[in-house]
C-alpha cells in the first residue's frame, strides 16, 4: 500500500509539473479582460489541484518547485523542477484593480495531497489522503507559510502544522490625511489601499527604484519612514548587493549557464543586475528586488535583510 501511494504521488507530481507550461498571470489577465476560455481549460485540466475563488480574483495551484543548494542553505525556487530535489508549494495568483501579483507558499513533501478547495471568499482547504484535511485561510496561509522563511524540509513541515484557520483582524484603515506622506530625501509616498502599503518612485544610483513601506498604524508608519530614509541615505544596500553578487554568481555558473554561455564573473553580473524595488516591512526587515537582465530566465532576484540590517540570503522569485 505504501508503494502504491508513492507511485500515485509521483504520477501527480509528473502531471502537475506541466502547469509550468502556462503563464498563470497571463491566464488571469485574459480572464479579467473578459476572455476566460484558456483559464477555464487550465482549471478543467488540473482540477482539483488548481482552483479559483467565486470572484475569480485568486487562483491557487498546487505544484512542485525546484530546490537548489548554495551558501550551505536549501532554497526553494519559483521555477519548474528538474530531475533533482523538489518542494511542493501552492502558487497564489491575485488579480485586483491595481494589477496582478504572484507568490508561493511551500508545503511539506511528506503529505499525500489530493487537491485544494476554496470556500466562500478566503477559506482554503488542503485535501490530504489518509489524514484529516487542513482548513486555513488566505491571510493565515501567507503569514505562516511565508516563502521568505527557512526552506529546510523540517522547518516547512513545522510551519504547516501551525495552520488552524486562525482569523486575522481587518487591517488598520488609513485616514485621508495620511494617504500621502513625505520620504524626506526621496519624495512623496502614496498609500495604496489594495496592497496596504505606501510607495514612491525614486532615483537611486541612477536607477529608477520603487520604495515600498508596509502599512500600519500612524505611529508605526512614521517610525518606518524615518528608518527607511536613514537607511537609504546611508546606502545600506551596497554591502547587500555585494553579497548577493557573490552568491548569485555561484548559482549562475553552477546551475543556470546555457550551453553557449561562458561562466559569468562578479563584475559582469554587477553590471547587468539593477535594483527595481526596496520593501521596508513593519517588523524592520527589508527586501530588495533586482532585475536579472535575463541571467536567470527573467526571474526577479530577491535579497532578504533582517531587522538588524544583516544580509540573510538572495533567492530567485517570480
Amino acid at each position: 500500500m505504501k508503494w502504491f501511494r508513492q507511485k500515485k504521488h509521483n504520477d501527480i507530481k509528473s502531471t502537475l509539473q506541466h502547469t509550468w507550461d502556462y503563464d498563470l498571470i497571463a491566464l488571469m489577465r485574459k480572464d479579467k479582460a473578459g476572455d476566460g476560455r484558456e483559464l477555464q481549460e487550465f482549471l478543467k485540466t488540473y482540477a482539483p489541484f488548481a482552483v479559483i475563488n467565486e470572484r475569480r480574483s485568486r487562483l491557487l495551484v498546487l505544484r512542485p518547485y525546484r530546490v537548489e543548494y548554495w551558501s550551505d542553505s536549501r532554497h526553494v525556487l519559483n521555477v519548474c523542477p528538474d530531475n533533482g530535489d523538489f518542494q511542493w508549494g501552492i502558487s497564489i495568483t491575485n488579480a485586483t484593480d491595481a494589477g496582478l501579483t504572484q507568490s508561493v507558499v511551500p508545503v511539506p513533501n511528506d503529505r499525500n495531497y489530493s487537491g485544494l478547495k476554496i470556500w466562500g471568499g478566503d477559506c482554503i482547504e488542503i485535501l490530504l489522503e489518509g489524514e484529516d484535511d487542513v482548513l486555513t485561510n488566505y491571510a493565515e496561509l501567507c503569514f505562516k507559510l511565508d516563502a521568505k522563511s527557512d526552506h529546510r524540509e523540517q522547518a516547512i513541515a513545522d510551519r504547516f502544522r501551525l495552520l488552524c484557520n486562525k482569523q486575522y483582524p481587518e487591517p488598520i484603515r488609513i485616514s485621508a490625511k495620511n494617504e500621502i506622506l513625505e520620504l524626506p530625501s526621496f519624495g512623496e509616498l502614496k498609500y495604496h489601499a489594495e496592497y496596504r502599503c505606501y510607495e514612491c518612485n525614486a532615483t537611486i544610483e541612477s536607477q529608477q527604484v520603487i520604495i515600498t513601506l508596509e502599512g500600519g498604524s500612524p505611529e508605526t508608519v512614521k517610525r518606518l519612514v524615518a528608518i527607511a530614509d536613514q537607511k537609504l541615505c546611508s546606502k545600506f544596500y551596497e554591502p547587500m548587493l555585494a553579497q548577493m553578487e557573490e552568491d548569485m554568481v555561484l548559482l549562475k555558473n553552477d546551475f543556470w549557464l546555457n550551453k553557449e554561455e561562458e561562466p559569468v564573473s562578479v563584475s559582469e553580473l554587477r553590471s547587468r543586475i539593477s535594483m527595481v524595488r526596496i520593501v521596508f516591512d513593519t517588523d524592520g526587515s527589508i527586501l530588495i528586488h533586482c532585475n536579472d537582465d535575463g541571467l536567470f530566465g527573467g526571474h526577479t532576484i530577491q535579497i532578504e535583510v533582517d531587522a538588524d540590517g544583516n544580509y540573510i540570503r538572495a533567492d530567485l522569485a517570480g
